[in-house]
């Protein structure tokens, strides 16, 4: 057996939604750097055409699905399109997230249904297998750019400061791999001991 390949993805699909930016984005480069060709999914089609294109001239292969998850039907309609690049999805990541930070009182049932839509019935639709802890990311910016809300993130770690994306890559890898085919109905913490500490 060789070990290097248990963890690569060739011959894997793998649909990422969220695949625009942040975490999303990282872990669709991480897989297709490791083989597996990537459906993009996310709803700004642009940045998820950019995506792709960076995907691509790196050498790797990949796909744009324009698809917005608040939507229930275009939710579905993204789903039975996904196999049409380059078969049905062996991974699926959802890294799609809505987080809206507004004072309770001055959210709007719009705002309720697309945060429940892409935060609770896009995965429930499509596995979720990582849980990661702080991350610079557009979701995370406004606790980014304020130095002591970021600082004291950092410090909720056991190791001491905040993750960078590239640092998903590994736990992301090896969970849509061979080397990861009898780990079932696990979440995967990649927190810098976030959860550990309490």
């Amino acid at each position: 057996m060789v070990v290097a390949d248990l963890f690569s993805l060739a011959q894997k699909v793998a649909l990422v939604t969220g695949a625009n930016s942040g975490i999303g984005k990282s872990i669709a480069q991480a897989y297709a750097a490791a083989g597996a060709c990537v459906v993009l999914v996310a709803r700004r089609a642009a940045e998820l055409e950019q995506a792709r294109t960076e995907i691509e001239d790196a050498g790797g292969r990949a796909a744009a699905l324009p698809c917005d998850l608040a939507e229930r039907d275009a939710l579905f309609a993204g789903a039975a399109r996904a196999p049409e690049f380059f078969g049905t999805p062996d991974v699926v990541v959802n890294a799609a997230g809505v987080n809206i930070r507004r004072p309770m009182l001055e959210i709007t049932e719009t705002d309720w249904d697309a945060t429940m839509r892409v935060n609770l019935d896009a995965p429930f639709f499509l596995p979720q297998r990582l849980a990661p802890g702080s991350f610079p990311t557009p979701l995370t910016a406004l606790v980014m750019n304020d130095p002591v809300r970021w600082k004291q993130m950092a410090e909720r770690t056991l190791i001491g400061r905040n993750g960078r994306l590239e640092e998903l890559a590994g736990a992301a890898i090896c969970l849509a791999s061979r080397a990861s085919d009898f780990v079932m109905g696990q979440t995967v913490f990649v927190d810098g001991g976030m959860s550990a500490a309490g």
